[in-house]
């Protein structure tokens, strides 16, 4: 099994990955998280840095197609290179983030570019993802409480607004993806994820036994 946790930035994906994979861990599952490696994408980081001196500063500065165009390439190589093989040797794969994060953040940007299209049709395709979704003003509250981590350029209302109403349109056309409220206590919305396997994917019977 390929699950993919995706939501807007602070929607509390890494969390929920950990969460999940600390639940599956007290079951004989062979269970790991992936997270796409970027390594052309860090150039346009640099790039930022050197013109606007801040890697975060990237927009509008460098061309939103050629930014997607290197993520989706990173995310391709990621996909075959190394999450193919940890879903061969696993029972549960869990992705922090996955395809519909990066298809809704190019659409957020304006891009529908082909190629870039064309290469996440390309990308491992998860048997489940699951959309955490909460308004972008709590999203926004969480950004600015997270003092170890400051806000990034488009990490601001505005954008996060666009980027979550794609999510929900992309999520919408993909009977894979189940959309949940993101905005209930961490071990809530756990609970509801590992619902949400046990209905979609029969096979891990594992799961049907209760939860400490």
């Amino acid at each position: 099994m390929l699950l993919s946790i995706a939501g807007i930035d602070g929607s509390g994906k890494s969390t929920q990955v950990r969460e999940v994979l600390k639940r599956l861990s007290r079951f004989p599952l062979k269970v790991e998280c992936a997270k796409v490696d970027f390594h052309a994408t860090l150039s346009i980081f640099d790039l930022a840095n050197h013109l606007r001196g801040t890697p975060d500063d990237y927009h509008p500065w460098i061309p939103p197609v050629l930014r997607e165009f290197t993520v989706a390439c990173d995310v391709l190589r990621y996909s075959q290179d190394k999450l193919t093989q940890l879903v061969e040797r696993c029972d549960v794969v869990l992705w922090d983030r996955g395809p519909l994060c990066y298809r809704s953040y190019a659409s957020a940007y304006g891009v529908t570019d082909r190629h870039v299209s064309v290469i996440y049709d390309l990308v491992a395709k998860p048997d489940l993802t699951i959309l955490i979704d909460l308004p972008a003003e709590a999203v926004v509250e969480r950004i600015m409480m997270r003092g170890e981590k400051p806000a990034k350029m488009d990490e601001n209302l505005e954008f996060l607004r666009v980027v979550r109403q794609c999510y929900l349109d992309i999520a919408r056309k993909d009977a894979r993806c189940i959309v949940i409220n993101g905005e209930r206590a961490t071990a809530a919305v756990t609970d509801d994820i590992l619902s949400l396997c046990r209905e979609r994917i029969p096979g891990l019977g594992v799961l049907h036994y209760q939860m400490p």
